[in-house]
């Protein structure tokens, strides 16, 4: 099928999808006056974060965030119990399935088609920090620079995180920046190809690869996403934030290279990731076919040591830079 047609019955399809999930979110706190004055919105579909939501709202808050809008799946572990004190946060419940939601998506894509038209749109999991170079000035002056050269969508690509001990040995509080206790990273290798029909690109390596998929590596996770768009009607994630449509979005990214991009610092590997491993596996919410995955599972749960001696320490996101994972943006030339 040509990917003009392609394109077209997909977004279709996803647009029936997005207006039935709608149905099942309820608001549980809905900040429309926020909403409307808001320049970036962060989009997050989440599970029993308490861990990790305190300093991935401070973070991106800092980066220029002016709200937030989670759809909260369920979560029974009172993560969320103080949010409704936030001005900047607007929460949907569902108690649906997350994999029959294509694992969150069309709940996102609802969310995004209802209240992120004409707005530049983060969206993230809990576990993803974004950073970029010259990230100190902020979601608002790059968001600027990107309408100036219209380019509306901004690629990363997903930088596992890991520390020099066990996953389970790491101590870490709810609130700290996991950037002090996970602090390696993998340069290489990486290696990527693009797919029809929608032409996204397929990015895979990293530590995941490296430890959990040595002898399949392509079922490896794909590390490169879509973060930020200034959304549009008819704009849509196919799959995670991995490829959009209309397929013309998917062209922004091109890799580490691209000119204007960023990277997603991946904080899965903090000490709860081997319960947390054991509770999806019995869930079965997280793969199409989760059988499938139940060595990675058991892998995750055994709580390895990621490092290896070609890990690099991570410092900042200049490290990223050096490293060859990120672009330095020219600010005052582009």
């Amino acid at each position: 099928m040509k990917w003009p047609l392609y394109n077209t019955r997909k977004a279709m399809a996803l647009r029936w999808r997005a207006r039935r999930a709608f149905r099942v979110l309820t608001a549980r706190q809905l900040n429309l006056s926020a909403i409307q004055a808001a320049r970036v919105i962060c989009f997050v579909c989440l599970r029993n974060e308490a861990l990790r939501l305190p300093y991935f709202l401070d973070h991106h808050r800092r980066l220029g965030v002016d709200h937030f809008i989670i759809v909260d799946n369920d979560s029974h572990d009172g993560g969320l119990d103080d949010l409704p004190q936030n001005a900047d946060i607007s929460i949907f419940h569902t108690t649906a399935s997350y994999r029959d939601a294509r694992f969150g998506m069309d709940w996102i894509n609802a969310l995004l088609s209802r209240y992120g038209v004409q707005k530049w749109c983060l969206t993230l999991d809990v576990d993803e920090l974004l950073v970029f170079d010259g990230m100190e000035r902020g979601l608002h002056e790059l968001t600027q620079m990107l309408d100036r050269i219209r380019q509306r969508a901004f690629g990363a690509l997903m930088v596992e995180l890991y520390a020099n001990a066990p996953i389970d040995a790491v101590e870490y509080a709810p609130g700290q920046d996991p950037r002090t206790v996970l602090n390696w990273f993998d340069d290489d290798p990486y290696w990527q190809r693009r797919k029809s029909p929608m032409q996204n690109l397929v990015l895979q390596g990293g530590p995941r690869a490296r430890v959990f998929f040595a002898g399949a590596i392509e079922k490896s996770p794909t590390l490169n996403k879509t973060p930020l768009i200034k959304w549009k009607e008819g704009d849509f994630y196919v799959n995670s934030t991995h490829a959009a449509l209309p397929a013309l979005l998917n062209l922004a990214y091109d890799g580490p290279q691209t000119p204007v991009a960023g990277a997603l610092l991946h904080t899965k590997f903090l000490p709860d990731a081997p319960q947390r491993a054991q509770v999806e596996q019995l869930r079965g919410q997280h793969f199409e076919t989760p059988a499938r995955f139940d060595d990675y599972y058991g892998a995750v749960q055994e709580a390895p040591n990621l490092w290896h001696p070609g890990a690099l320490p991570y410092r900042t996101e200049q490290d990223l830079i050096k490293a060859g994972l990120m672009p330095a943006i020219k600010w005052g030339v582009i």
